[in-house]
């Protein structure tokens, strides 16, 4: 194998971004949750940390599971959560329009396998909580869209 010569390698130009941008914006939870100015969202966030949710603070995002599978993360924004359902069941899109306050929010992903909703007022929150804890544990999920899925939510 044949190395460069010392003087020709420190003139080489460096192609890859520096580790900036790998920098957390935030340092802290309650640094992150300055970032919303949704009252309701920090409402969620607080408890839901302090009883150990699995959470990234680099993404300010929550994770929810059901046997041991990731079935939503909820990311921290400006006007409230956007959460995103990584598994499908039928009825699901009219399930969280039916509860939502922003009933139009909920949208298909990922070639109609995913959910994407957001939440914004306490009663969002405490819905989506009841839900993920305790209506939604025996639902049949599955990484396909269902049949009663469409493209067009």
């Amino acid at each position: 194998m044949v190395y460069p010569a010392p003087e020709l390698s420190e003139q080489a130009v460096r192609r890859r971004k520096t580790s900036e941008a790998a920098v957390a914006a935030w340092t802290t939870w309650e640094e992150a949750l300055r970032g919303t100015e949704n009252d309701a969202a920090k409402a969620f966030y607080r408890p839901c940390l302090e009883r150990g949710q699995e959470n990234r603070l680099r993404y300010r995002n929550l994770s929810f599971r059901i046997r041991r599978k990731r079935r939503w993360y909820c990311d921290l924004r400006t006007a409230g959560v956007t959460v995103v359902q990584t598994a499908r069941w039928p009825g699901d899109v009219a399930y969280w329009q039916d509860r939502l306050s922003v009933p139009d929010s909920v949208a298909t992903g990922q070639q109609g396998c995913e959910l994407r909703f957001h939440l914004r007022t306490a009663d969002d929150f405490a819905r989506f909580l009841d839900a993920a804890d305790s209506v939604l544990l025996e639902v049949d999920w599955s990484n396909e869209p269902p049949d009663d899925a469409s493209g067009d939510v």
